[in-house]
């Protein structure tokens, strides 16, 4: 499969949880990828009936340099009792990407691992026990520094500049939440109506308009 260098570069892909209760951080994660330039990757942000979810998904990580895997919700669920495979399936996808594909720049990939605490994946994913994994606590700030402390390390092509802090990513991200409603209004729409494609890309033309 042909690989445009420049988007696989900044292309970062995400795989989260999409519950209410995970959107704030999954928000957060998006805002600090689009703030230090990258492209978030999500399966949501593309519909086509014609294409299988997980021949979706491969896609979506081989056009993708970085990767950015939350284990936070493999937990059981209260209503079927059964826990939820989803995100260490695609981390173990993500993870052979790199390790098997013939193609060159998959050797270049990099992965992020995130969950609520440090020790708590050993439960259910003890392969990976050797692995620096980035503990958010549940706290949306704490997932910024994690995903852009990952990003600053593994900059693409030769920009050594380093990123905005998670501080004052924070704040960016406080004054694009302020702004949204307004943003909604000229559209129009009504919050409960967005879309994840909706914001990403209002927060993308409100970076470059304020950042």
């Amino acid at each position: 499969m042909p690989i445009n260098k420049n988007n696989f570069e900044k292309s970062v892909f995400i795989n989260c949880p999409f519950d209410d209760k995970y959107l704030p951080i999954l928000e957060a994660i998006a805002f600090t990828v689009l703030r230090c330039g990258g492209e978030p990757k999500l399966a949501r942000l593309e519909a086509d009936a014609n294409e299988i979810r997980l021949n979706k998904i491969i896609r979506l990580m081989e056009e993708s340099r970085l990767g950015i895997h939350d284990l936070s919700r493999t937990k059981l669920d209260r209503g079927t009792k059964t826990p939820r495979f989803n995100m260490p399936f695609e981390l173990g996808l993500d993870m052979a990407c790199r390790q098997w594909s013939k193609h060159p720049h998959h050797k270049s990939k990099r992965i992020l691992i995130l969950a609520s605490s440090q020790f708590e994946y050993q439960k259910f994913l003890s392969d990976i026990s050797g692995q620096d994994i980035h503990a958010h606590g549940d706290d949306p700030i704490e997932a910024i520094r994690g995903v852009r402390d990952f990003l600053n390390m593994n900059k693409p092509g030769k920009n050594k500049l380093p990123y905005p802090g998670p501080k004052t990513i924070g704040r960016d991200l406080a004054k694009f939440r302020a702004a949204l409603p307004m943003m909604l209004k000229t559209i129009p729409m009504h919050k409960r109506d967005l879309t994840m494609v909706d914001y990403i890309a209002l927060a993308s033309e409100w970076i470059v308009v304020n950042c």
